[in-house]
């Protein structure tokens, strides 16, 4: 388990240093799919048909064939615009069927045995449940941080590199993070955004919010995802410009965040500019999870602790990164982030994006990487909310904490003006907790849940300001 782990790290650390040289020219670590064939032969191949539903309706979903040793085989999504049926071809053999939706944040995978016959055609009906459904409490889930094949393209046509950095079609990456259990759909190229016409085409089609950006990666400043852009507008490249360059255009191209992507990862993260006078901390979000969890993400949550005590209310999320929607190393919305909303109907239009991503500015989220983390006052402030409070006035957080995996082992901490101020010992899959303090000065809290090899989950803070 160890040694995956680390083969994951690695792969994830080749992806960031391939693509911090990516708009320079100076080389791509290049990614395949996953998978290969069971009982090769000239025989005829089964085929098997699944039916996806969820609440008795058709579901976007992942479907996954695995060998004896769980080794996938084939790996298919529904399409983006016709959720609940997947049609696979396999060797004649035994398999083990995984059909996934939201899996580890919001429900468990349906797995079914098989064994099937040349020629044979099986047709399986598959009804999804979910353990867990944050819409209930108000808060839905995008993945800030995801990309698409569409990079391709911009990579050789604007910078003559003949590489393939990205897998995932755009209009399939809907699909795709709906099948992981997203709300709002999110698309973020290299330097490009020829993709951004398909993916939301496909997204309006299927009725679904979508946040249209662009990772604008530099070498001398790291990378940043402004958001939401206007469709097809590029934040252009230049290595003579500076952060503030950046950042005015996207603003002026519809942007109303900007996140600095992995800011203290050592191929070239943001933060490690911090001493050139061009740096401009007038960003709003910054990655804290960035794909398979690193010591890069445990620095960065600990720098951000001491911005949050300097007073700078920057918005920590959890993205993925995702490049490719076969290799399921690293998956979309894994980790993702949770925005709270003062509603808990679906999500329909643009109008809803808007609203998500005016409450994810104002810091009314978590970050996570499975682990449902509610913190809120007794009187319903929640994270991102600044208190009043006069000096040692009782201040009481309600937390509740809902996980798909046991928590056994795990532990949650409440942070105070960036030390551990309480921590509660975690098991099964979901605790009610409560903590009270009397703040003699002004302070944050925030929720950490974490075990001793990783954190899993942080919360952005609560603001208690003591009167005079």
């Amino acid at each position: 388990m160890e040694a995956d782990r680390d083969g994951r790290r690695l792969g994830t650390l080749a992806r960031r240093a391939g693509l911090s040289v990516l708009a320079l020219g100076l080389g791509l670590f290049a990614f395949g799919a996953v998978g290969s064939d069971v009982g090769a032969g000239a025989t005829a191949p089964a085929r098997v048909v699944v039916l996806v539903s969820l609440d008795g309706e058709p579901a976007d979903a992942l479907v996954q064939a695995l060998d004896a040793q769980g080794a996938p085989v084939r790996v298919a999504y529904t399409p983006a615009l016709e959720p609940g049926r997947v049609e696979l071809e396999l060797p004649s053999g035994r398999y083990t069927l995984s059909v996934e939706r939201g899996v580890g944040f919001l429900g468990e995978p349906v797995r079914l045995e098989l064994t099937l016959a040349a020629g044979e055609v099986r047709e399986l009906d598959v009804q999804l449940s979910q353990r867990f459904d944050p819409r209930t409490r108000g808060y839905y889930s995008v993945d800030p941080h995801a990309h698409s094949e569409a990079g391709n393209r911009c990579l050789q046509r604007d910078f003559g590199l003949d590489v393939r950095e990205a897998e995932t079609p755009p209009d399939a990456l809907v699909g795709v993070q709906l099948a992981e259990g997203l709300d709002v759909v999110f698309l973020s190229d290299h330097n490009c955004v020829d993709g951004h016409a398909p993916f939301a085409g496909t997204a309006r089609a299927r009725g679904v919010p979508f946040v249209l950006s662009e990772e604008v990666t530099t070498l001398k400043w790291g990378h940043f995802n402004p958001y939401s852009l206007e469709e097809g507008a590029l934040v252009r490249y230049d290595p003579t410009r500076a952060p503030a360059d950046y950042f005015e255009e996207a603003r002026a191209n519809g942007a109303t965040v900007v996140q600095v992507n992995h800011p203290l990862w050592s191929g070239g993260g943001y933060f490690f500019t911090q001493n050139r006078p061009e740096f401009d901390g007038s960003f709003d979000v910054l990655e804290v999870f960035n794909g398979p969890y690193t010591e890069d993400d445990r620095y960065t949550i600990e720098r951000l602790f001491r911005l949050w005590n300097e007073g700078k209310r920057y918005v920590a999320v959890g993205v993925s990164d995702d490049h490719d929607w076969l290799d399921l190393s690293v998956r979309y919305g894994t980790p993702r982030t949770y925005v709270r909303l003062d509603s808990t109907a679906p999500l329909r239009d643009q109008g809803d994006a808007r609203a998500l991503l005016e409450a994810l500015k104002a810091g009314r989220a978590f970050a996570t990487y499975g682990p449902l983390v509610f913190v809120e006052t007794a009187e319903g402030a929640l994270p991102g909310d600044a208190l009043e409070r006069e000096l040692g006035e009782p201040l009481k957080l309600l937390i509740s904490v809902q996980s798909v995996r046991p928590l056994d082992g795990a532990r949650l901490e409440i942070i105070k003006n960036g030390r551990k101020a309480a921590m509660f010992e975690l098991s099964g899959h979901e605790q009610l907790l409560e903590f009270e303090d009397r703040p003699m000065r002004s302070a944050w809290y925030a929720a950490r849940l974490r075990t001793p090899a990783q954190d899993l989950a942080l919360t952005n803070p609560i603001w208690v300001e003591i009167q005079p």
